[in-house]
């Protein structure tokens, strides 16, 4: 499940300038944007310093997300791919949705931006992947063996230099490293 904050306020940036991008229901046009989203008049164009900092409705959006996910992967069963696929385990579940939920608090309470939702996959061995596919980076995280209490990722940015891995302690506060791609992931 992807899907935008729909009544946060987007921007789009124009050389050192933003352009406010508004929901629709609010009368502003369709003119360059996909089905949901339009640009204010040029007029309402700012500079913009920082990024707005993310709200408890923010929060609020990105919790019900995690929840109509839980509801998802504790629905399957044995054999949910019909190929001898593992139930995933309740405490892979666990540990992937409480990292969000820290992630997301961090990058809000730390550098006031939101990170984007991802991809939240069963994988038939009963582990979770938590995957951002983006334009300018990727990162997957498995969650799997609960009694070590670690996630493995792997990010990347796309770019010449090898991606990074390495085990994130779900029990300790997120790696310098770590916040850092999860920037990348956020907007």
């Amino acid at each position: 499940m992807n899907s935008t904050f729909n009544n946060r306020f987007i921007t789009d940036k124009i050389h050192s300038f933003d352009r406010p991008k508004l929901p629709l229901d609010q009368g502003y046009s369709k003119e360059f944007l996909d089905s949901e989203w339009a640009y204010a008049p040029r007029s309402e164009m700012k500079v913009v310093v920082g990024f707005e900092r993310s709200s408890n409705k923010d929060y609020d959006h990105f919790n019900q997300q995690l929840k109509e996910e839980r509801t998802e992967l504790e629905s399957l069963v044995a054999n949910w791919d019909e190929n001898d696929a593992l139930k995933p385990e309740s405490e892979n579940i666990e540990n992937a949705l409480a990292f969000l939920k820290k992630a997301f608090k961090s990058l809000s309470d730390q550098q006031n931006l939101i990170l984007s939702f991802p991809e939240i996959n069963a994988c038939p061995d009963g582990s979770i992947d938590v995957v951002w596919r983006l334009s300018e980076a990727f990162m997957l995280i498995n969650f799997r063996n609960p009694a070590s209490k670690i996630a493995y990722f792997y990010f990347d940015k796309y770019r010449e230099e090898l991606g990074r891995q390495g085990g994130i302690e779900l029990d300790k506060p997120l790696p310098d490293d770590v916040v850092g791609y999860l920037t990348a992931l956020s907007r």
